[in-house]
Order: structure tokens, then C-alpha cells, then sequence
């Protein structure tokens, strides 16, 4: 029996092809009409309709309608669709009129009605351009169907690629403040400076662990988290316990996890910690605090994608984001925490066994550009509140209660709602109280079992002043890629050092371009990363490391490599496995740090970084880099050009990753 939905997505089809049959009429039309009169009419409409349209999105989950405001940018035939909420810009949609047409959405969404832009926008749900009347709809489509069978003539088409084709190979010319380089569009981060008074302190695993959980007690009015993953483990227990009882006194919090990462990718030493994952985000939940990444019926599936774009279910949410009380900067309890940190324990260097622990790198940050770090989130959390599939669903676990205004009802929900947390196997028992004796005696006395980079007593961080910085991120789906436009700029810009740590090295032809521009002027660079050996996620190492031989042969007094075992000399055994850090200093002067690991599949990810200008800083993230340099080994050149073309079954596994490179 053909269902409703089934029928309605045949009639959707359908529709849409006999629109392509009349828009192709009309471009018959469009053919007879002179090529100069073409492009004076089209200059007049795209002036025309660069209009700002306002309406209200009705959805059955939010306690009120969202109003949101329409900002049409057009250019040659190059349409962007700004979309705002009283919070500020949510989405940004680009659409090449050259190929796309428009269209009238026959479906009402959220009890507006639409004029679409090409497949994209139907089959992925990208945005379209909302009216709250069918009558103000019809008044604009006429208009925006003319525009789009002008941009789809075969010689509007040529003239512009042309066009487009001259202004690529000019490029963009990059412009810096000091040794930062500044982006101009709306959402690529200002640059502040001295007068904005930016402090950042360094932070290894354990003092990020601190600084948040001290940071928990300090907050006067918000807390806001971003991470990969929040998993259940004696760390995110015990964060998550403070962090429901900061609710219950009015906070305003919410997080952001990823929802494949933190519920089906995840592969936690204790078994019990995957499933206690879901009892912890459930538990939030019904505290009232909104975790976008979980869904009350188990579907993270359903949220990753959008429309029927498969390729969703690769791109991370990945960004490391930590904000307290970002509304009010001035204020001495106000802090942002960001770097490659994920909420699980062998991150903070917190699990029971040292060959457990993970070697990672975080940044506390004071100062006014807390406000522009807030904006960026509540952006993110914004777009999460629209498009979220399951959040009607999750009304029988979110408490939607004032915990202040309705206690009783608060409790009440609360109480009923949470679930108690899942006991470990008898085997990883003992596992489970070695973490949390670690954590007791790191949070009483900040004793760690790590004598480096710091003592065993962990220290208090030092703030450093920063003369310049633009708090930067990677939003692929919006087309904003200021992480990687800034690794490259930045390396453009070095005179005489590059020292790169990160995680994941598989460089793109351009990156290793500019790394041997870089060293042809005389620039010296190391690079960090893991031996295979070294992580679970080798294969990304495999292929990256096979560029090494190369840039070795070609550079070999201008480049080092390093790859990290976790593993001093004196060591017989690794007191760590993987190393997780992701930063880059220029000529010990600036320097760029984040969640951004340097390989194809980060290019596809959202992610979050800073850049800082400052000496003092630059040079103690340069020590850091020095102390790991302890657990590392420089490949000799046959182990190299062995990396550049293995053997026997290793050869059979790099030829296929190879093929697949650029999606790794």
C-alpha cells in the first residue's frame, strides 16, 4: 500500500519536473531577446529584489514563533541568502543562478511559504526565502523566475563564467593587522587588540579540567558547550552533576555534542561509559539543560542529515568550545576554554592507566572577545533550534520548567525523569576507581601523575597579554572556511620559523605548496604528528606521512619531522597513546590554535580557533611544543621513503587509502 508520504514525495517529483518544462519554455524566450538588453534588464532586477524580507517560522517545538529576517545579495547571477532571529545572523546560503532556477515550494514549511533555489535547496533543506501569505510569495516569484531564465542563457552563462574565471586568477589579496591576517565578511571574527584587554593563559589536560571545574562554581549567568562528545565516564559525571545543579539555581546553559561521535563512533575502554553517555545527556536534559546532539528516541542518524545528503553523515560537529558568563567579559568569573579537548577522561589525562591518556593542548581566554566567541555559539545553537528534526519528540525528556518561577513542577520533572547511571563490569571496576581517586586527589590538592609538562603539582595558569586577536571558525555548510584560509595565510606570511603540532597531517597539494614556498625562503620547518603506531585512527598518518620523503629530500636542512610515540627515551613502555594538540606558531610570534586537525575530512567539519599575536604566548606554546618533542622520533630517510612506498600488506592498505585520500 503506497503511504501518504510516499505519494506526496511522487506528486513533490512530479511537480518539480513539469517546472523544469515550463522554465525551459521560458528560456526559449529568454533566447530571441538581444544579449546586451539581457544584461541591463538583469542588472535591474538583481537591484531590484536585494530586498529585506521578514516572516515567522512556526515549529510545534519552540514555546514561541521565530521571526526571522531575509537579506538577498545579489551579484552576477550569484545569489546569497542572509537569514537572521532577533539573536543575530543564523545561516548563510549561496546559490549560482547559472545553474539553479527558482521555484515555488509546494508544501508549506513551518507555516510559511517558500520560493526555493535549485536541487540543493530541496534535496539537502538548505534555506529557501520564507513569506508568512501565499499572496506576498507570488508577488516575488514571477520576479525571481525571470531573473533565473536570464542567468540560464547559454550566453549569460559564458559571459560570467568568464568573468568569474578572470577574478579567481587575480585571487583575494590578504591584508594583516600586526602579524594577523583580517577577513572582512560579516562572520570571519574582528580583530582586537591591546585596548580590548585579551589575556590567554596555556592549559594541559589537567588545569583545563580545573579551570572548568572551578569555572562551574564561579558563574553568575551562563555556561555554554560546545565539544565532539560529552562522554559518561567518572570526568563527565561529575562535570555533569555540577553542572545540573548550576541549572537549578537559574543558569542559563546549554550544549552542543556531536550526535554520532558521542553515541555510535565513540569506543570508550569501560563498556558501561558508552552506555552511561546517553543516561548523562538524558539526565541534562531533564535538568532543563538543552543538549542539541541527543535525541530523547535514539535517532542521531536523523539529525546528521539533511534532506537526502548522505555526505552529512561524514561532516563532524567538532568544535571544542567552552564559554562562562561570555555576556558580561568584564567580569572576573567570565572565561572561555577552547583548544582540542573533548569531555572524556584520557583528554584531561584522567584515566586509570597512563598508557590510557591522551597528550592534548587548551586555551583559557579573558577579555572582550568572550562576546564575539558567544555570538559564534548562539549562532550554531540557533541554526541547531531550526533544523533539528527530533526536537518535538523530546519533549517527554527536556524539562521545560523555570527552575526559579516553578520549582515544584521543575523538581517534580526532574525527579520522575532521570535515570540512575549503569555500574561497570567487575573487570572494569577497578578501572573506574583509579580515574576517580585521580580526579579527587587532582581537584584537593592538583597533584597529577604526569611530571610533565609541568612538575607533579599542576600550576595555576599564567595569563599572558595579547596584542592582537581574531577568534576564527570553519562553518563548510555556510561556505566559511576562515580556519584554513588562515593556516595558509599565515604561512605565507613566515620569515623565519613554522613549528606545526596537530594530530592528523595529510596536506593538501596547496598546503605543501606553501610549506616549500616557505622553506625555498629560507623559512625552517617542523612538523608534529602521530607515528601509526601512535593512534587509533592511523590510516589518515599512513597516507600523510608518505609526503614526508619529498619535502625531506627536496628541504633537508629546512624541514624536520617529528612523530609522536608517547614514549620518552628512559621510558620502557608509552605513558601516553595519542597526541592531540592542534596549533601552529609563526617566527615565535604568532601563533593559531583550535580544533582543526590539518587533513581533508577537518575541510568538511565545523571547527574553532583562535590566532594570537604575543611573544610571551607564542614562546611558552614553543616550549610545549619542545617538551613532546621527548616523546618523539625523527625517521631516518629509508624509514621515510619505506612511508612513501611500504610493502608486502601495508602497501595493499596505503594503495587503497590512497585512492580515497580526499575523504580522509
Amino acid at each position: 500500500m503506497v503511504t501518504k508520504n510516499i505519494f506526496f514525495n511522487i506528486l513533490v517529483l512530479f511537480l518539480f519536473f513539469f517546472q523544469s518544462q515550463s522554465s525551459f519554455s521560458s528560456r526559449l524566450k529568454v533566447h530571441k531577446i538581444p544579449f546586451e538588453d539581457i544584461l541591463k534588464e538583469l542588472k535591474i532586477l538583481e537591484k531590484k529584489l536585494q530586498l529585506q524580507y521578514k516572516s515567522t517560522y512556526e515549529k510545534d517545538f519552540t514555546p514561541r514563533p521565530i521571526d526571522l529576517y531575509q537579506k538577498v545579495i545579489l551579484k552576477d547571477c550569484h545569489l546569497t541568502l542572509k537569514t537572521y532571529t532577533n539573536e543575530g545572523l543564523i545561516f548563510r546560503d549561496f546559490y549560482d543562478l547559472l545553474k539553479a532556477r527558482a521555484f515555488k515550494k509546494i508544501k508549506m514549511l513551518h507555516k510559511t511559504y517558500t520560493i526555493g533555489f535549485g536541487r540543493t535547496s530541496l534535496m539537502k533543506r538548505r534555506m529557501g526565502l520564507h513569506f508568512n501569505t501565499k499572496k506576498e510569495r507570488d508577488h516575488f516569484y514571477p520576479q525571481f523566475k525571470k531573473l533565473s531564465s536570464f542567468c540560464r542563457d547559454k550566453r549569460v552563462k559564458s559571459f560570467f563564467k568568464q568573468k568569474r574565471g578572470r577574478q579567481n586568477k587575480e585571487g583575494e589579496k590578504t591584508t594583516f593587522k600586526g602579524r594577523i591576517p583580517v577577513n572582512n565578511a560579516e562572520t570571519a571574527g574582528r580583530v582586537f587588540d591591546e585596548n580590548q584587554d585579551v589575556k590567554i593563559a596555556h592549559l594541559s589536560g589537567e588545569m583545563s579540567f580545573l579551570e572548568r571545574h572551578d569555572s562551574i562554581k564561579k558563574a553568575k549567568k551562563s555556561i555554554l558547550i560546545q565539544s565532539l562528545l560529552f562522554r559518561g565516564d567518572e570526568v563527565g559525571k561529575l562535570l555533569g552533576a555540577k553542572l545540573i545543579q548550576r541549572r537549578q539555581e537559574g543558569l542559563d546553559i546549554r550544549i552542543m555534542v556531536d550526535g554520532l561521535a558521542s553515541q555510535i563512533f565513540d569506543n570508550p575502554i569501560v563498556k558501561s561509559h558508552k552506555k552511561n553517555t546517553r543516561i548523562l545527556l538524558h539526565n541534562l536534559m531533564a535538568a532543563g539543560i538543552r543538549v542539541y546532539g541527543f535525541s530523547c528516541n535514539f535517532s542521531p542518524f536523523k539529525n546528521e542529515m539533511r534532506g537526502v545528503d548522505l555526505g552529512k553523515l561524514t561532516h563532524r560537529n567538532h568544535d571544542k568550545v567552552w564559554l562562562v558568563d561570555s555576556e558580561i567579559p568584564e567580569e572576573e568569573s567570565a572565561v572561555g576554554i577552547m583548544g582540542g579537548i573533548n569531555f572524556a577522561a584520557e583528554y584531561f589525562r584522567l584515566e586509570a592507566k597512563q598508557e590510557f591518556n591522551w597528550r592534548d593542548h587548551d586555551i583559557a581566554i579573558k577579555g572582550k572577545v568572550l562576546k564575539e566567541m558567544r555570538e559564534s555559539f548562539l549562532r550554531f545553537f540557533g541554526e541547531k533550534s531550526i533544523r533539528y528534526r527530533t526536537s518535538k519528540y523530546d519533549k517527554k525528556c527536556f524539562n521545560p520548567f523555570d527552575p526559579i518561577k516553578e520549582p515544584n513542577q521543575y523538581h517534580y520533572f526532574k525527579n520522575t525523569k532521570s535515570k540512575p547511571y549503569k555500574e561497570a563490569a567487575l573487570k572494569d571496576k577497578i578501572l573506574v576507581n583509579l580515574s576517580h581517586i585521580r580526579i579527587k586527589k587532582l581537584i584537593k590538592d592538583r597533584v597529577s601523575i604526569y611530571d610533565d609538562p609541568h612538575d607533579y603539582k599542576v600550576p595555576f595558569p599564567i595569563y599572558h597579554d595579547i596584542q592582537r586577536s581574531r577568534y576564527i571558525h570553519a562553518r563548510p555548510d555556510e561556505g566559511e572556511d576562515y580556519i584554513i584560509k588562515s593556516y595558509y595565510q599565515l604561512i605565507e606570511s613566515a620569515k623565519e620559523e613554522i613549528l606545526i603540532a596537530n594530530s592528523y597531517f595529510l596536506p593538501s597539494p596547496r598546503l605543501r605548496s606553501l610549506l616549500r614556498n616557505a622553506m625555498r625562503r629560507g623559512v625552517h620547518v617542523t612538523i608534529l604528528s602521530n607515528h601509526v603506531k601512535a593512534h587509533k585512527m592511523n590510516m589518515i598518518n599512513l597516507v600523510g606521512r608518505s609526503y614526508y620523503y619529498d619535502l625531506k629530500k627536496d628541504f633537508p636542512d629546512n624541514i624536520r619531522i617529528l612523530e609522536w610515540i608517547g614514549k620518552k627515551p628512559s621510558e620502557k613502555v608509552p605513558s601516553h597513546t595519542t597526541m592531540h594538540s592542534k596549533y601552529m606558531v609563526i617566527d615565535g610570534e604568532v601563533a593559531l590554535l583550535g580544533s582543526h586537525n590539518l587533513d581533508y575530512s577537518s575541510l568538511y567539519n565545523s571547527e574553532t580557533a583562535v590566532i594570537f599575536e604575543s611573544e610571551s604566548a607564542a614562546l611558552e606554546l614553543k616550549e610545549y611544543f619542545t617538551k613532546m618533542e621527548k616523546y618523539s622520533l625523527e625517521p631516518s630517510m629509508d624509514a621515510l621513503a619505506y612511508y612513501k612506498k611500504p610493502k608486502g600488506g601495508e602497501l595493499i592498505l596505503f594503495k587503497i587509502l590512497k585512492l580515497i585520500e580526499h575523504r580522509l
